[in-house]
């Protein structure tokens, strides 16, 4: 693939992900002992605020790292009665290893509705993990290419209906809808559940491998995320879920951007967010029933990259520049001066100039910025041709320019 490079060039640097670093993140508590942490855990609430968010097979996941001695919140959703799934990096390392059973260690709450009055407990239901079936590998892999998602079996049956995964993938502009936890900032788990509506970007330059449906990892707008977000389940119009949230920019992420690209983005970065796609997951232990698509044995080198359509574009319109040179110096002849057309050097934007030079002395006189091509990036991150554009619309006069000694 051409600009391979550039093509994987942030990595997990423009990925804000819960979990990270020494000092507790916003979805983190500390906790001083495990005594403490499953004492809070016994605490923790949750709930719907609107109707309309409170969705039965969302609920609040809350694990307990002990090398870090934090109590952590992501989001979860059930696939099943006994099931569910979430992010990779909400589970503790040491459950990851096999050095701890995650019994009373990570524990999955479902909301009560803000109509139930009658409940004295701070959540409709509570189930304790029993198994962790599955967690993707994320540690020391690239972040924009590498699914993050875990599979977790509970200890009981959830009278909550599950949701059913779709292997559909993610086009373009697909409008769908994400349901999320919104933590509150107390001493204990606490959260609300809500929904917003996302758009995919397909072939962005912040992720060019997002360029085919069945694509591992997928570009979002509009989605707000902050910790506590992770885990959240990308639901289509049919209430099938696509994908799993797990991360956004950071505006260290957005200065890596502009260093590279030359140009300002006019967005908040946070909107900007990142999800596994489920279209290729395979576990015959898992409650998935549905067949892997047929698109998922393709190779992704197969698929256009963004940056190959940029470097395409490129060699196309200097093409076409050297074409329009040639046309328009054919209408001047001169024994003392010729007219030289230096190509464009850089992706953004592409000047090409002309260059006037005597024979005689091979004097260089006036240089020109004459033609360009213009390849804009809008709020999303995707680009688009402005075409060939004239610069300079004056005619070159031979009678006047360049002046040649003798």
């Amino acid at each position: 693939m051409k600009y391979s490079k550039q093509g994987f060039f942030y990595g997990s640097l423009l990925l804000l992900l819960g979990g990270c670093g020494s000092k507790p993140l916003p979805n983190e508590i500390y906790v001083s002992s495990k005594e403490e942490a499953k004492l809070k855990m016994s605490q923790t609430e949750v709930s719907c605020e609107k109707t309309e968010d409170c969705h039965p097979a969302v609920g609040l996941l809350v694990s307990y790292h002990q090398d870090k001695h934090v109590l952590s919140s992501c989001t979860g959703f059930l696939i099943s009665a006994s099931q569910i799934i979430t992010n990779s990096h909400c589970i503790p390392k040491k459950i990851k290893q096999g050095k701890e059973q995650c019994t009373n260690l990570i524990e999955f709450f479902l909301p009560k509705s803000s109509q139930d009055t009658l409940s004295e407990k701070n959540y409709e239901e509570k189930h304790s993990c029993k198994k962790v079936l599955f967690s993707s590998e994320i540690e020391g892999k690239k972040r924009s290419t590498t699914p993050d998602y875990a599979i977790i079996e509970l200890d009981s049956v959830s009278d909550h209906p599950p949701l059913s995964i779709s292997r559909n993938g993610f086009s373009h502009k697909e409008n769908l809808k994400i349901f999320k936890m919104q933590l509150n900032e107390k001493s204990i788990p606490s959260g609300s559940l809500k929904q917003e509506s996302c758009t995919t970007i397909q072939g962005s330059l912040i992720l060019p491998q997002f360029n085919h449906k069945t694509a591992p990892i997928v570009s979002l707008s509009g989605c707000h995320n902050i910790p506590g977000n992770s885990g959240a389940p990308i639901i289509d119009s049919e209430g099938k879920v696509r994908g799993i949230h797990y991360a956004s920019l950071t505006s260290y992420g957005e200065k890596l951007f502009k260093q590279r690209w030359k140009t300002s983005i006019h967005t908040e970065t946070r909107y900007m967010s990142f999800t596994t796609n489920l279209a290729c997951i395979h576990h015959p232990w898992a409650s998935i029933n549905q067949p892997i698509a047929s698109e998922c044995e393709m190779d992704v080198n197969t698929h256009k990259n963004s940056y190959d359509q940029i470097h395409d574009f490129n060699k196309n319109s200097k093409a076409q520049i050297l074409l329009e040179f040639k046309k328009w110096t054919s209408q001047f002849s001169s024994s003392k001066f010729r007219l030289i057309f230096n190509e464009p050097k850089s992706h953004q934007p592409l000047i090409g100039e002309v260059q006037a030079e005597c024979l005689s002395q091979q004097e260089q006189i006036k240089t020109i910025p004459y033609w360009r091509t213009q390849i804009e990036i809008n709020a999303t991150f995707e680009w688009k041709s402005g075409g060939i554009q004239r610069l300079n619309q004056t005619q070159f006069d031979p009678s006047k320019q360049p002046r040649c000694p003798g």
